[in-house]
């Protein structure tokens, strides 16, 4: 009865309602891995968006002999606003969180923006270090590189410029260069 008691307040507010919930083995013959949901059949109804949330491999050190954080594999189960039934992945580093350098950094590999030469990463032929974890060391410092691969990476993709995802604050809305 809460669900359906303040769906109309949450829509007309344009407030995000975000709930949190532990998923439980299904104890059944099926060959495949389920999963119950706690709360009810109104949760899975009302909600806009489902997400699930897995850890995924861990992220070496430097060292190789301790890892510095893990992986998060998030999967969108349901979405009533965009595309469902997308896989993701985001680093969380201990102390710091998640780790948009060390993902920015993934995502320009992926798109050819930063190549890999061997062990070491390389950004418009400079080396920028051996590994992975030497390069969002070097990123960390240099924020003006990281701006422009950022940039590049939006660009591959075909989008603008940062100033959709707030990255430059300078630019108005509306402003448009064609």
């Amino acid at each position: 009865t809460f669900l359906r008691r303040n769906a109309y307040k949450v829509r007309v507010k344009e407030c995000t309602f975000i709930f949190i919930n532990q998923v439980r083995d299904k104890m059944d013959a099926s060959p495949f891995k389920t999963y119950s949901q706690p709360g009810g059949h109104a949760l899975k109804h009302y909600a806009s968006m489902v997400i699930k949330l897995f850890r995924g491999k861990k992220i070496d050190s430097k060292k190789k002999k301790e890892y510095i954080g893990f992986r998060v594999k998030f999967f969108v189960e349901k979405n009533k606003v965009g595309p469902p039934y997308r896989e993701f992945t985001f680093p969380i580093v201990w102390g710091i969180g998640i780790d948009t350098t060390f993902d920015t950094l993934e995502f320009a590999s992926m798109l050819g923006v930063v190549t890999t030469r061997g062990p070491y990463k390389a950004f418009e032929g400079e080396t920028l270090g051996l590994g992975i974890a030497n390069s969002v060391e070097v990123l960390n410092k240099d924020k003006e590189k990281l701006d422009k691969i950022k940039e590049m990476c939006y660009n591959t993709v075909g989008v603008k410029s940062l100033s959709i995802f707030g990255g430059d604050k300078n630019t108005k809305e509306g402003d448009d260069d064609t």
